[in-house]
């Protein structure tokens, strides 16, 4: 073999590569699998962060989108907001063919854009079911 390290055609085959040569060792194949290791461990508070931010995107897209309804359902009814629940005779509130209380979002739901969602993204059921004690919202959140 020549003295240089560079590829040496008349050298025989299987002959050991020189030193230092252009073939990964174990020690370098390691240390490229700390280094990832240590990156990707690093990128999890850059994702929870991000992906926190989404959520909060997505909230105020539903919000805005169910103010644009509102202020929808307002143009085509005198100005008006829907009204919180209609009530019968009896004082009680009145029901849907399902069963379920008549509320404010059952004037705007048939309204609202496909991409408007009623739950925030974060929102637990612990949250949100308490407030709500009809079916109609207890089903409407089990939709989605």
């Amino acid at each position: 073999m020549s003295e240089n390290n560079a590829f040496d055609p008349s050298a025989p085959e299987g002959a050991t590569a020189p030193s230092g040569g252009q073939y990964m060792t174990k020690k370098d194949f390691r240390m490229i699998v700390l280094v990832t290791f240590f990156l990707i461990i690093g990128m999890i508070p850059v994702y929870l962060y991000m992906r926190e931010k989404a959520f909060k995107a997505t909230c105020v897209k539903n919000m805005n989108g169910i103010m644009e309804t509102l202020i929808l359902y307002s143009t085509q009814h005198d100005d008006r907001f829907p009204p919180l629940y209609s009530e019968n005779a009896q004082g009680e509130p009145e029901t849907d063919a399902n069963g379920y209380a008549y509320t404010w979002i059952s004037d705007i739901y048939s309204l609202k854009s496909d991409r408007i969602d009623f739950v925030c993204p974060t929102a637990s059921p612990e949250f949100f079911v308490p407030f709500f004690q009809s079916h109609f919202f207890l089903n409407l959140f089990r939709m989605f």
